[in-house]
């Protein structure tokens, strides 16, 4: 994704990431100019680094058997600015832009979601994503057949940017 990205932006398009999480983008070397949102708060978390707040709450909240969670999808959709195509690239990052309605919705599916998921109530939410009025794209053909099987949906395999300088057999 990170790729994608920064090859986009260096063919001089507004390239903006708009994330959940704790600021992430260092590890990459961008050579375009992207602009990043991280709409959570944060704290520093000693061994841990910058912890959304949002995430601490939520784990408060299920530790004390309460009902109640914040909305993190919702924070995110708020977030998302004006643009031509909005990606999702996860199941949670998928309703944050089908609720956005920004820009054209894609969804840029890299794995069958549901098997990184005990949780039955996520392994859904998992499943509901392929619901929305997003185009999904997969970078791999078994994702293809898999998508278009399961949840009968037109899908188009695109691939995956890799950059070959840094990724070579050996």
């Amino acid at each position: 994704i990170s790729e994608t990205a920064d090859i986009l932006a260096k063919r001089g398009h507004l390239v903006t990431i708009t994330s959940l999480g704790k600021k992430n983008e260092d590890w990459y070397d961008f050579k375009g100019k992207i602009k990043f949102i991280y709409p959570e708060r944060t704290i520093h978390v000693p061994k841990r680094g910058q912890v959304p707040i949002n995430i601490i709450i939520n784990k408060v909240l299920r530790m004390l058997k309460l009902p109640f969670q914040v909305n993190r999808t919702k924070i995110l959709s708020k977030a998302i600015p004006e643009c031509d195509i909005n990606i999702a690239t996860y199941y949670p990052t998928a309703r944050a832009v089908a609720r956005s309605k920004k820009g054209v919705g894609f969804y840029c599916v890299q794995h069958d979601e549901t098997i990184f998921v005990d949780d039955l109530e996520e392994k859904r939410k998992a499943k509901e994503s392929f619901r929305f009025d997003l185009r999904p794209f997969v970078v791999s053909y078994w994702l293809k057949d898999f998508v278009e099987k399961e949840y009968n949906k037109k899908t188009y395999y695109v691939g995956s940017a890799t950059n070959s300088n840094i990724f070579q057999p050996v």
